[in-house]
């Protein structure tokens, strides 16, 4: 039977899924080409028209997600909300996306803890170019507040934008080393809420 484009769809989402899952249990570098053809029962055929390599599953794996949490802040970051509200709901989806989203939790895992200091680079130079991202946008928002007079009396946009990227990613990360005091998404909520009653007038 000859196969769709939707099937072939399904089947490199499926190889991006399981690859992805055991990335997280086993480690990159110890998952071998036998580990994921045999999690999934497919030919090398089957796999190599999808992925050129295990290297390429993890980047295509990484594109992924990154390009899934950048829509979601940009579709954020394009709302006619005002800034008190908009920096509030963008926070509050990038830490319930985090603790809901198996598979986000999963990748940020992965690329903290579960691959090798030889494949880091490029994991690391993808992380920085979003968190830049980030940063601006969320600057720009804040420098819009302060041109309508909605910041407390010396806080500066751009500090502060760094400010909430460290507390983010030292959330997502205590998630995992720190779990019995993170485990629950309403300390995190807490805490940007937080963040932003002390920003915002």
């Amino acid at each position: 039977m000859k196969r769709t484009k939707e099937d072939a769809l399904i089947t490199k989402e499926n190889i991006l899924n399981k690859g992805l899952a055991l990335f997280v249990k086993h480690g990159y570098s110890t998952t071998t080409m036998e580990d994921i053809l045999s999690s999934l029962n497919l030919t090398k055929g089957a796999f190599y028209g999808h992925f050129l390599h295990k290297e390429d599953l993890l980047k295509q794996i990484l594109e992924r997600e990154f390009r899934f949490i950048s829509e979601m802040v940009t579709h954020e970051f394009v709302s006619s909300k005002d800034e008190k509200s908009l920096f509030h709901d963008l926070l509050q989806k990038v830490i319930n996306n985090f603790y809901e989203n198996k598979r986000f939790r999963n990748v940020i895992e992965l690329t903290w803890f579960k691959v090798g200091i030889d494949v880091c680079t490029k994991i690391m130079a993808d992380k920085t170019t979003f968190n830049e991202y980030f940063i601006e946008e969320v600057n720009t928002i804040l420098n819009r507040a302060q041109k309508h007079k909605l910041l407390k009396p010396k806080v500066h946009p751009y500090t502060t934008a760094l400010q909430i990227t460290a507390m983010i990613t030292g959330i997502y990360r205590l998630y995992f080393v720190t779990h019995e005091q993170f485990k629950h998404k309403e300390t995190a909520l807490s805490m940007v809420n937080g963040f932003v009653e002390s920003t915002f007038i």
